[in-house]
Formats: C-alpha cells, sequence, structure tokens
C-alpha cells in the first residue's frame, strides 16, 4: 500500500494525474478505461500553418488547416523525404468529441497504399492539455518559441521508442 501512495505521489508531483502513465521520453499514455481530457479545437488552433524540420532520418513536413466554416475539425497532412522520395504520408484530422479532441491519422506508403484498414484510422485520444501543449495517447505536440515540436511514442520490436520532429513556420511553396 505505501509503494501505490507513493507512486500516487509521485506522479501527482510530476504533473501526471490518475489514469496517466509517462512513456520514455515525452509522451503519456491513457490507461484503459479512462476517459479522455477535456478539450477544444482553440486550444490547438496555435498548430494551424505549415511546417518543416528533420526526422525520421529525412526531411519533414507537416501542414495543418484552421477549421473551416463552422467545422469541428482540423485538417492535416504528413509527408517524410529521404533521397529525393517520399517514404511515409499521412492524412490527419484533429477533431472534437465529447468535450475532449482526437487526432485521427492515416498512414500511406510511398505508392498511396493505406496501412489501416479502410474504417480504422489510428487513433489518439486526449491525456492532457498545457499552454502551449496537447498530450496525445503516444504522442505529444509542443509549442517552442522556434516552432514546435511532435514527439510521437514507435513500438518496435526492441521495445519503445521515441520519435522527435522539429519543426519550424515555412511558407507553402
Amino acid at each position: 500500500m505505501r509503494t501505490v501512495a507513493a507512486l500516487f505521489v509521485v506522479a501527482v508531483w510530476s504533473g501526471i494525474a490518475p489514469g496517466q502513465t509517462k512513456n520514455n521520453g515525452h509522451t503519456l499514455s491513457l490507461a484503459d478505461g479512462t476517459k479522455p481530457a477535456a478539450g477544444m479545437l482553440a486550444d490547438v488552433a496555435w498548430l494551424a500553418g505549415n511546417w518543416a524540420g528533420p526526422g525520421l532520418g529525412g526531411q519533414c513536413e507537416e501542414i495543418w488547416t484552421p477549421p473551416l466554416a463552422g467545422c469541428k475539425e482540423m485538417m492535416g497532412m504528413f509527408r517524410c523525404v529521404r533521397d529525393g522520395k517520399i517514404v511515409i504520408s499521412e492524412h490527419c484530422v484533429l477533431c472534437e468529441s465529447e468535450g475532449s479532441i482526437v487526432l485521427k491519422i492515416r498512414h500511406f506508403d510511398p505508392a498511396f497504399n493505406a496501412r489501416e484498414e479502410k474504417d480504422k484510422p489510428t487513433t489518439f485520444k486526449l491525456v492532457k492539455l498545457d499552454k502551449g501543449a496537447a498530450y496525445f495517447d503516444g504522442l505529444t505536440i509542443q509549442k517552442t518559441n522556434a516552432g514546435c515540436t511532435f514527439y510521437v511514442a514507435l513500438h518496435t520490436k526492441n521495445g519503445l521508442r521515441e520519435a522527435k520532429f522539429e519543426y519550424k513556420k515555412a511558407e507553402a511553396k
């Protein structure tokens, strides 16, 4: 019992609430059965724009649109280019759902074949919101002085590792 109490104190002191666990690095996980954190698109509206920087051994770019005509969604695109070729692209949606924000992603290979089944996008539930940061289950987006940084928890055969994408504002070309 003492160990559980000590872990609770450490979690609260470190800014992790019950139902949240810290992955390696900068990402959090939402425990099964835990309700996602409250949030609205206005909390992440700063993400709208063009972002570019290194990641996954190549050059990456993300483009996020603001909500349009009262729609409760922001649409995003991602691509990673290595040696002049796209190695992966994504179509993304940030949407309000049941008082929270959900990030949905569909990954595509260079031939534009979807990795996920047609009715099952990869979904990231909101774990926590801070000023200038959104912590989704396994993915964190942080506003920085220079731009923004994405951290993604990747499950590999050797365990969990974190990918980091440091972006700066970029002009559409």
